[in-house]
């Protein structure tokens, strides 16, 4: 008989983590009950003790009760509040906090799309540690406050962008708004990219989606029935905002435990090494510019 599998029990080791996503991948739980990753992560998870359970989110089409963890949460969809979102990120891009302090996670929502045309991106989300804004896309296709707000978010040097595939994103975003003229971002923090930092065999391992890389962060894993909802239905339901909002609060905090990866291999590297800059390739502007 073969020897029996050794498991590094270390619950911070890299090595650790990516044995639970190998074992949530091939199914094994029963073998090894210790890696088990089924329970789905919420924003409640990230709140802090004695948080309100649920708090109202008022949008232009009623009030929607959810629990939003640790976060102040907006809804966008007036001139107003793209412009209360702009005062937003320009303060935070002056506050001179340090680099881990000035990081939003992005992430994008459009209607499921079932042929060669894509839907229109429907839903933006925006996360710091503290705040977050749900911004109604398809009610502000004309905002000019929305296309300066944006501008300035994707292009100031101060405020890092972490995401996952970005490039996919802006592409959509430009395509469905080409006359926001939004065809770069920087700087760039794709988590991805740091996981393959720590394990560069990409041949091996492969990319990881959303939900592998929260297995590998937080042993939890996604609840992805939302992801084919209708995102330009209005209002959203409550499980649609938990939801697109926990996809772009998570980011943050993978990324700070890739971070600690990092760090653990001897490599107490800051934020802006892992920086980059995206842009819109040529191909996808025909027809757009």
């Amino acid at each position: 008989a073969g020897a029996p599998l050794a498991v590094p029990c270390d619950h911070r080791s890299p090595l650790f983590r990516l044995a639970r996503v190998c074992v949530k991948d091939f199914s094994a739980e029963h073998e090894f009950p210790f890696l088990r990753s089924d329970r789905p992560l919420s924003l409640a998870a990230f709140a802090p003790p004695h948080a309100p359970p649920r708090r109202p989110l008022s949008t232009a089409h009623g009030s929607v009760e959810m629990n939003a963890g640790p976060l102040h949460v907006a809804w966008v969809d007036t001139e107003e509040g793209a412009i209360s979102m702009d005062r937003f990120f320009h303060a935070l891009a002056a506050s001179g906090a340090p680099e881990m302090e000035r990081l939003v996670g992005i992430d994008l929502e459009a209607r499921p799309s079932h042929g060669p045309v894509q839907n229109d991106a429907a839903l933006l989300q925006l996360a710091t540690s503290s705040h977050a804004f749900l911004i109604d896309l398809l009610a502000l296709r004309d905002s000019t406050a929305l296309q300066e707000a944006l501008a300035f978010l994707f292009e100031t040097p101060a405020i890092y962008k972490v995401g996952l595939g970005l490039e996919g994103d802006l592409i959509q975003i430009f395509k469905s708004y080409p006359a926001w003229g939004l065809l770069s971002i920087s700087p760039v923090l794709d988590v991805n990219h740091l996981f393959l930092a720590i394990f560069p065999l990409r041949s091996v391992i492969g990319t990881l989606s959303l939900s592998r890389l929260c297995v590998y962060c937080f042993g939890r894993c996604l609840d992805k029935s939302q992801q084919m909802s209708d995102w330009a239905q209005r209002p959203l339901t409550q499980r649609q905002c938990e939801y697109a909002l926990l996809d772009a609060f998570c980011l943050l905090h993978i990324f700070g435990v890739l971070r600690g990866d990092v760090e653990l291999m001897g490599d107490p590297a800051p934020p802006s090494r892992f920086a980059s800059a995206l842009s819109v390739p040529r191909k996808h502007r025909k027809g757009h510019e």
